[in-house]
């Protein structure tokens, strides 16, 4: 099977030897159009398994890999190193943003919030969107830390967050401006 995004491709079959061939005439197919694959970037690597210490890969922003335990599961994340950009965006965002009103800051980080969401949505198991949930409230919770260093986090949750559902919290305004959640649906 071949799956391709771009410039970007992935061959997949379960037999090493096959998919050596397969590389083997992507290469001369490529040749006779005076093109080459990028050295750095052609992997072989197992999803299960690891060959040549590596297991799964990264393809567009995702980490594809494999976990057997009764049975054999396909485990889809965000790579790392996406990962390490968008935490860094966020990070950056909030130190640029210090001392604005929590609204504009809400406004501000709901288009990245969303746009990694909806990225990952449907792909990306719900209890990996959780976690980024988890990081933004840390984050968050250092962002309102600076803003009144003097004060606890009892007081800093209390007058940034609001009650939600079943004794849940949500980062808003007291004007009703909701910061999303990575977890669609909540």
């Amino acid at each position: 099977m071949v799956v391709r995004y771009a410039d970007d491709f992935v061959i997949l079959h379960s037999d090493l030897n096959e998919l050596k061939r397969a590389i083997q005439r992507v290469r001369q197919w490529l040749a006779m159009m005076g093109l080459r694959l990028h050295a750095q970037k052609t992997h072989i690597t197992h999803t299960l398994t690891p060959y040549q210490g590596r297991v799964g890969f990264d393809f567009l922003g995702f980490n594809i890999r494999q976990e057997r335990s009764s049975r054999v599961r396909t485990i889809v994340t965000p790579s790392q190193e996406a990962n390490m950009r968008h935490t860094a965006a966020i990070e950056q965002r909030l130190k640029q943003l210090q001392a604005v009103p929590q609204t504009k800051l809400i406004a501000e980080l709901n288009p990245l919030i969303l746009g990694w969401g909806n990225y990952y949505a449907g792909i990306v198991d719900v209890s990996i969107m959780r976690q980024y949930d988890v990081l933004m409230e840390q984050l968050l919770l250092q962002w309102a830390s600076r803003r009144h260093p003097g004060k606890g986090r009892d007081w800093l949750i209390a007058h940034y967050w609001r009650r939600a559902g079943q004794g849940g919290r949500i980062f808003a305004s007291e004007d009703g401006m909701v910061l999303r959640a990575y977890q669609l649906g909540r």
